[in-house]
């Protein structure tokens, strides 16, 4: 069964990663290396990545299989891996930042983060490292908060994530 960090792993790989070895992956998804080993095996047994031989001491290919990856976002993530809502906090953007949407409080959706510089309605990310990953790379960022719009978007908002979605795994390598 998928674990919603899985999906954050496959995202970072469909986005282009997907020769990096796994202690680099997780580096840069803020995660350890045992967390981001186990992501790629349930992701393997769900058959949304194909593992494969690669060059190299250690290295194995992974090939995210996008179709059924879009086809989970835009389907099935807002039931599997519902939005929960928090109060107010400090943090980062999340779709809200993309997808101008305001909540009845006035407020937009934020990952909580002590290190974030907007105050927002708290959106609990798919994973505690999200808001650190998606400062480090603009493009994850978009990709989790097209994810959280889906999450937790109303109409508007999840056209506008699956356009966005769309395009960006289309035009991955």
């Amino acid at each position: 069964m998928l674990l919603p960090n899985d999906l954050v792993v496959l995202l970072k790989l469909a986005l282009g990663t997907r020769d990096l070895p796994t202690a680099e992956l997780a580096s840069a998804l803020r995660m350890s290396p045992s967390q981001v080993h186990q992501s790629l095996r349930r992701a393997n047994e769900s058959r949304l990545l194909l593992l494969g031989p690669g060059r190299g001491r250690k290295r194995q290919s992974k090939q995210v299989q996008k179709q059924a990856l879009l086809e989970l976002l835009l389907h099935g993530v807002r039931y599997v891996y519902p939005a929960k809502l928090g109060g107010e906090t400090r943090g980062v953007p999340t779709f809200g930042e993309f997808a101008p949407t305001v909540f009845e409080s006035g407020l937009q959706p934020v990952w909580p983060y002590a290190q974030g510089d907007t105050r927002g309605l708290a959106f609990e990310p798919l994973a505690p490292s999200v808001p650190a990953a998606a400062l480090a790379d603009s493009a994850l960022h978009l990709a989790l908060a097209c994810v959280d719009a889906m999450r937790g978007g109303q109409a508007r908002e999840r056209r506008w994530a699956q356009g966005e979605l769309e395009k960006m795994l289309s035009a991955a390598p």
